[in-house]
């Protein structure tokens, strides 16, 4: 059995060679397949699509790039997406280094959003930003909220792992006191008191890792076209 040192074990340069030697791995997390494996989830970002005129997609947390490949080629629109971990970034970057609509970025997702979205050619595009990067200790979710509320982009924002309220068959993250993905967790940021929307599907009919998930709007016009998808049932947040 080799042993791998944990300092390449975690390095691009792994990444990169796990791409191409562990091909199985393209499609390893959460049931095997985009969103976690999660069909009706799936049927959501068609629905969105269908819903708004979206000119990009912005991504934290790509990880392995399956949802990243699934959101691109649904969709047809550029996505850039940034990933923390070296590794996963290397993995990524292998398999779409012949994809010029995807766009990965290393590093810290609060820098990546704060000059990804306040550059000029963006300030105006419609936007679907999809938020995953809350896996490791640091949780940087509020940040990121902030970042794209004082940015003014008109986005529609899909938070990955949130816990639907009324629904314990979705899972959702839990790091400890005050840092469970949940309705009180938006306490104190600027979606506190907006409508948010939660799958209309109960989670036992759902496929893959039935992670929950929670989707908001940055401005009022926005929010209306939520309120027509099927795919969604809003949640007053008066009720949390």
């Amino acid at each position: 059995m080799t042993i791998i040192p944990g300092f390449l074990k975690n390095s691009r340069l792994f990444g990169t060679l796990e791409y191409y030697l562990y091909p199985r791995k393209n499609n390893s997390w959460g049931g095997g397949g985009p969103f976690n494996g999660q069909n009706f989830r799936q049927e959501i970002f068609k629905e969105l699509l269908q819903q708004f005129k979206f000119q990009q997609i912005v991504e934290t947390g790509s990880f392995r790039g399956i949802s990243t490949e699934f959101m691109q080629s649904v969709s047809g629109l550029p996505v850039t997406s940034v990933e923390y971990n070296p590794r996963f970034f290397g993995f990524s970057s292998a398999k779409f280094a012949r994809n010029p609509m995807v766009r990965l970025n290393q590093g810290d997702s609060r820098p990546f959003l704060q000059h990804h979205l306040n550059s000029d050619k963006v300030k105006t595009t419609w936007t679907f930003i999809y938020l995953d990067a809350h896996w490791h200790e640091d949780l940087p979710l509020k940040e990121e909220l902030e970042i794209i509320h004082s940015s003014n982009v008109p986005a529609v924002i899909m938070i990955d792992d949130f816990e639907v309220p009324d629904d314990p068959s979705y899972s959702y993250d839990n790091y400890g006191e005050g840092r469970a993905l949940n309705v009180l967790y938006l306490r104190g940021t600027p979606f506190s008191q907006r409508p948010w929307f939660f799958p209309s599907l109960a989670g036992h009919s759902e496929t893959g890792a039935k992670r929950g998930t929670i989707v908001m709007a940055t401005s009022e016009r926005l929010m209306e076209g939520l309120r027509k998808c099927k795919t969604l049932r809003e949640w007053n947040s008066s009720k949390s």
